[in-house]
């Protein structure tokens, strides 16, 4: 599998190990993201326009400030 975004081979986060977790960029509101070698997928964007729309039917997940909501899911 190749990743879209160029990974250190020495990455702790390539695309086999996906840490998710809250982070808030300068003057922003904490929100839940995604490490992608050392990026950090904003996941409240992609809910946002529409991404998640099919498999998410409830109120929004990834713009909470904990993972509770996604951890809900299951």
């Amino acid at each position: 599998m190749k990743s879209f975004l160029e990974i250190h081979p020495e990455s702790h986060f390539s695309i086999h190990n996906l840490p998710y977790g809250v982070f808030a960029p300068a003057g922003d509101t904490p929100r839940v993201g995604v490490a992608i070698g050392d990026q950090i997928l904003d996941l409240s964007v992609l809910e946002n326009s529409g991404f998640f729309v099919e498999v998410l039917e409830m109120e929004a997940v990834f713009s909470q400030p904990s993972l509770n909501k996604f951890m809900e899911l299951g």
